[in-house]
């Protein structure tokens, strides 16, 4: 394993602990690879659809270990989802439609890297059919592709759905009446993002929209929504070029000009009354709006962002203003909005703001907000990270913006503020499992009850201001041992910001599960919670309608009127979507954004064969080497030896994850189970890029005792 260290990683680094680790290469730096769970979850449920049309390919990895940007499924699976697709009644039809800024025309049909067909001698009837006389214009396998058919200078974006003859087809959507003469053309990509979200288009809930790699200078008003019945619409940044051929990163700016000259005043996105809308892989940069916020709605509800980065370091001085700046209707509707795996940097007032009106009527009492924002870096330069805002004075209250297992770094006044005289007790916000940094007041509220918190590590001038201390959470002790920069002083590697510095990083294993059962005397009065099943968005809490069993028991977190309000079970990946926990030599996961990974150490006792050293992890944990590959058939294989420590079912696994620029699909394979102490040889199938690049290799353990030494040798290739 030494050996095969120096050849795939340029030498071990040098330090005590020899840590086997490797950063990503520039292009890759920042780009995460979303779990199949977490793709289930965070794009919803029509990343089913898209899986049903995947068929063919495979299925990369289980819901533990982490994919590659496009999920991909085996041909036999093909009928299992989509019987789930239609479980969630959604249309195995749904489209995928592709842009590319560098190549794409906004008159293309928008459903190809390239156009498929075009014609100059087309003719529309009263019945939604195209003609055109020119030998062999059309074929069946049109059937389904976008078509552009423009009239009277209007481009008009629909979908062929039937083939009668070469010279005839049927078109989705009303009916363009009589025209002739008409330039048609089928397929091809689009070239902007305001032909996707601001222009008339066919792009319909459950469909997905890849956009390529480059600079797209707009401002989007969108009107472009999703359905609960048919799914949401997927914008995903083809990061990787697996759809579109045109991998990197992929930028929306309100540099509408150039990078050098001032942005525009207009807000970046605006998703007005739009609902069922999800992002993925974008990077957003906002301009110079002093008005409403760079990432806005007026209305709707059920918006996700997935690893996304949203720059907004150009500063504005609005009293309210936050990169997002987001308000529930008013009629006790959730406004399901959900950030994960994103970073956020404003020189705004807020970095984020929600704010929840008063409602006359709710179904139950107050309502909940379903806002999650977990595994995410939230940095205000301004004034607060994130406020919770109320307005209004009708009877109901909304509350339930959550924050969990992130970096909240506030401003000059508050991190986390909720803030007016009108939010609930009842379901109140919540902050767990999270690294809190300010100059102000941490975790704030006007009135007790309106938030809630557990197992933060908090450094602030004040902890809390009408917030009750949560169980596990420590303020201004430990020591922050946090990565800023030095590890790239003292071995050359980088790590991101305020990541654990290292296996003995404070922050790792912090996050203690809720204990249940009878307390010592010297408890009693101590703030906790009882256990209560998650359900809903990957951990939310339902209420449990119980009382607290009396003095000798915890007491719970937070209760009024019957109602035990919750603790949180965090993801099973962090922010680089890589595993949770990781690193710490504990089962525990780490507070704040990320865990520790790429922690093994040098172990020259226990090796394989007389290799003179294996790869060391203590605990769950995990290491990602990046291998050279050429265009031929690659086999990998290593060996693995866990203890008899080992805890949980999940043995160790290898792990190729896709790089779809080079088509090279994910698989996994485990070590078998139950041979503790003993040296096993797992081998992935062989596989074939399209081109000669770069594959990352994964070692995991899983272990859940948090004490087992799991080793890894004579990795082949």
């Amino acid at each position: 394993m030494h050996a095969l260290a120096d050849k795939y990683h340029g030498g071990v680094p040098t330090d005590r602990r020899r840590q086997f680790r490797h950063p990503d290469p520039p292009e890759h730096q920042g780009v995460t690879r979303p779990s199949a769970f977490a793709r289930l979850h965070g794009y919803c449920a029509h990343k089913v659809v898209e899986a049903g049309q995947r068929k063919g390919r495979e299925l990369s990895e289980t819901w533990r270990e982490q994919t590659p940007r496009q999920v991909r499924f085996h041909s036999a699976e093909y009928a299992r989802w989509a019987a789930l697709a239609e479980m969630f009644g959604m249309n195995m039809a749904a489209t995928i439609w592709l842009v590319r800024g560098t190549v794409g025309s906004d008159a293309n049909g928008g459903t190809s890297k390239t156009v498929i067909a075009t014609g100059t001698n087309g003719n529309t009837t009263t019945a939604n059919v195209l003609v055109d006389s020119t030998a062999n214009a059309f074929t069946a396998a049109m059937v389904g592709q976008g078509i552009n058919i423009p009239t009277t200078g209007v481009n008009h974006l629909v979908i062929v759905t039937g083939y009668t003859s070469p010279s005839t087809i049927t078109y989705s959507g009303s009916s363009l009446q009589g025209h002739s003469n008409i330039t048609w053309n089928v397929g091809g990509a689009w070239a902007t993002m305001t032909n996707v979200l601001v222009n008339t288009n066919s792009v319909a809930a459950g469909d997905s929209v890849y956009v390529g790699a480059t600079v797209y200078r707009a401002t989007l008003a969108s009107v472009k929504s999703g359905s609960s019945g048919g799914g949401f619409v997927a914008v995903i940044g083809d990061v990787d070029g697996a759809q579109t051929g045109d991998a990197g990163q992929v930028t929306v700016s309100a540099y509408t000009t150039s990078d050098t000259t001032a942005p525009s005043a207009t807000q970046l996105l605006a998703l007005g009354a739009t609902s069922y809308v999800s992002f993925a892989f974008f990077t957003f940069i906002g301009g110079s709006n002093n008005t409403g916020g760079m990432v806005t709605n007026g209305g709707g509800n059920n918006w996700t962002f997935t690893d996304c980065v949203f720059n907004q370091i150009y500063p504005t001085s609005s009293a309210t203003q936050g990169v997002f700046n987001f308000s529930a209707a008013g009629t006790g509707t959730a406004l399901a909005l959900t950030l994960d795996r994103c970073t956020v940097v404003s020189a705004q007032t807020y970095a984020i703001t929600i704010t929840l009106p008063t409602s006359a009527s709710s179904a139950g009492g107050d309502y909940d907000a379903l806002c999650v924002i977990r595994n995410s870096f939230i940095f205000a330069i301004g004034t607060y990270a994130i406020g919770v805002l109320s307005t209004g004075s009708a009877t109901y209250h909304g509350g339930g913006v959550r924050v969990y297992n992130s970096v909240v770094i506030g401003g000059s006044s508050n991190a986390v503020t909720c803030t007016g005289p009108t939010l609930s007790t009842t379901i109140p916000c919540e902050v767990h499992n999270s690294l809190i940094i300010t100059r102000g007041t941490a975790l704030s509220a006007n009135n007790l009850g309106y938030l809630i918190e557990s197992n933060n590590l908090i450094f602030a001038v004040t902890t809390r201001t009408n917030t009750n201390v949560g169980y596990g959470s420590v303020a201004n002790l430990n020591a922050p041992l946090v990565e800023l920069g030095q590890s790239y002083k003292w071995s050359g590697l980088t790590r991101p910001f305020l990541a654990p510095d290292g296996a003995l990083s404070t922050l790792l294993g912090f996050c203690l599960p809720i204990p249940e059962g009878p307390i010592a005397a010297n408890q009693a009065g101590r703030s906790f919670a009882f256990p209560l099943p998650a359900v809903g968005n990957e951990g939310l809490r339902q209420p449990l309608m119980a009382p607290p069993r009396g003095p000798n028991w915890f007491a719970v977190q937070q209760f009024v009127g019957g109602v035990v309000r919750g603790t949180y079970s965090p993801t099973a990946y962090d922010w680089a979507n890589r595993p949770r926990p990781a690193g710490g030599g504990s089962n525990n996961p780490a507070v704040g954004y990320l865990e520790f990974h790429d922690s093994a150490v040098e172990d020259t006792t226990t090796t394989y064969s007389g290799a003179p050293a294996s790869a060391k992890l203590t605990g769950p944990g995990d290491i990602d080497l990046l291998v050279p590959v050429d265009a031929v058939s690659n086999t990998f294989s290593v060996y693995v030896l866990y203890d008899g420590a080992y805890g949980g079912q999940n043995f160790p696994t290898l792990t190729l994850l896709s790089n779809g620029e080079i088509g090279v699909v994910s698989q996994v394979v485990a070590a078998p189970g139950g041979s503790y102490g003993a040296w096993q040889q797992v081998s992935l199938s062989a596989f074939t890029p399209t081109a000669a690049g770069f594959v990352k290799i994964r070692l995991t353990s899983y272990d859940t005792s948090g004490a087992s030494l799991v080793h890894f040798d004579t990795f082949a290739g």
